[in-house]
């Protein structure tokens, strides 16, 4: 009896969480869409500027307050365990963070810009060093951008104290750098098995969700083993 009320208790829990984080990827998604179709638009047709522009444009207004609602409808469920995702618990949190959010896409839109070009102007040139030197600062700028996230739903610091902090957690914890390297491959190489075998439209339900779990579950596990040796 006692087993299979675990099992029990188990399914339920497991059911739950792929509900929220079915949830919250659609939303995520959805408040994307003008960037998926422009997207999409250039890689069909012949890329220009004013394209990338308007893309650049779209990510700034709407990709970073879209996903920090999404890292703070994790961190809702994984802190309070009996929360559940929903369309007005992601549009509240959406609202509360907008401002904060397009600070932060203003400040890593055009950081990312810079590095794009050049490493397309690297590859281009055969210059195999510098690559390799650029695609490791992407790496680290990719978890630095994923720490800004977390800090910004898990603390109320000011806009400065958030980019300081977010540049000491990235560089004070090899583990949780590292965790969230590894995180990010599994995800996205499970999502693109998955899509390619079973499941398409399991990107458009869990991939970003998923990931926004596994990166704030490691950081979370950071922050209380910190909390506990203060």
């Amino acid at each position: 009896m006692y087993e299979t009320s675990r099992l029990t208790n188990f399914v339920n829990t497991l059911l739950e969480w792929i509900m929220n984080l079915a949830v919250v990827n659609l939303l995520w998604v959805i408040f994307n869409i003008p960037i998926i179709v422009f997207t999409l638009y250039m890689l069909l047709t012949e890329v220009n500027i004013t394209i990338i522009l308007v893309i650049a444009f779209f990510l700034i207004l709407l990709l970073f307050p879209a996903t920090s609602a999404m890292y703070a409808s994790v961190r809702d469920c994984v802190v309070h365990r009996d929360q559940r995702a929903s369309i007005k618990k992601y549009w509240a949190f959406y609202k509360e963070n907008y401002v904060r959010s397009l600070g932060i896409g203003l400040l890593m839109i055009p950081l990312w810009a810079v590095w794009s070009f050049n490493m397309v102007y690297f590859l281009t040139e055969g210059n195999l060093i510098l690559f390799i030197c650029f695609l490791f600062i992407g790496i680290i700028y990719f978890v630095y951008n994923v720490n800004i996230f977390i800090l910004n739903v898990h603390y109320h610091y000011s806009y400065l104290d958030l980019i300081i902090n977010a540049f000491f957690i990235t560089f004070g914890s090899i583990k949780l750098f590292l965790s969230i390297i590894i995180g990010f491959v599994f995800v996205v190489s499970v999502s693109l098995l998955i899509a390619k075998s079973i499941f398409m439209l399991f990107i458009i339900f869990f991939t970003g969700s998923l990931f926004s779990l596994v990166s704030f579950a490691s950081f979370y596990r950071y922050y209380l083993k910190y909390s506990t040796e203060e």
